[in-house]
């Protein structure tokens, strides 16, 4: 295994470990350690040589930049799960107000049910469309109708305001 010396003096810069060891050269920086480096690496006593101060702040920022960088990440996953728990709820509650919504819409159409019923819409349609042969037929039956409406008519107003009335105390 080889290492870098970081003494100038020196006519080969690469040696290997038991080198080293012999000449008593504590400043190196072996091979490996300098392929496997990243970013954040310190390598003490490299390239200010006699400053243990500098070299201990360095490294603690190194670190600190990994544990900042951890904490990013944490963030981050804290701010998507933040996320995805206010759009579920945010659903939910979207689901909720449609709910609502159509339950509105169920009771003012039950209130036109009512309506349509009671005023036999249909009924006068069918009427008009298939007797518009027989026009003495149709006078006859539509007068019934009418006739019957006017006797009918506090009945079906009642019936008529107590639906409104019920859809207006559930809205």
């Amino acid at each position: 295994m080889k290492s870098f010396l970081t003494n100038v003096t020196d006519q080969q810069p690469l040696k290997c470990v038991d080198c080293i060891s012999q000449n008593g050269c504590s400043k190196s920086i072996p091979l490996i350690s300098l392929l496997d480096s990243d970013n954040t690496t310190i390598f003490k006593s490299w390239p200010i040589l006699d400053d243990s101060i500098i070299y201990s702040q360095l490294h603690d920022m190194a670190n600190r930049t990994k544990t900042e960088e951890e904490s990013i990440t944490k963030l981050k996953i804290q701010f998507k799960d933040l996320k995805a728990h206010l759009i579920e709820s945010l659903e939910k509650k979207e689901q909720e107000m449609c709910q609502s919504i159509y339950e509105k819409i169920k009771s003012f159409e039950q209130v036109i049910e009512v309506y349509n019923e009671i005023s036999q819409k249909n009924k006068l349609k069918e009427i008009i469309l298939n007797q518009y042969q027989n026009f003495s037929q149709q006078n006859l039956i539509l007068k019934k109708i009418i006739a019957q409406n006017l006797q009918n008519q506090d009945i079906m107003k009642t019936k008529i305001l107590e639906q409104i009335q019920n859809t207006n105390l559930s809205s």
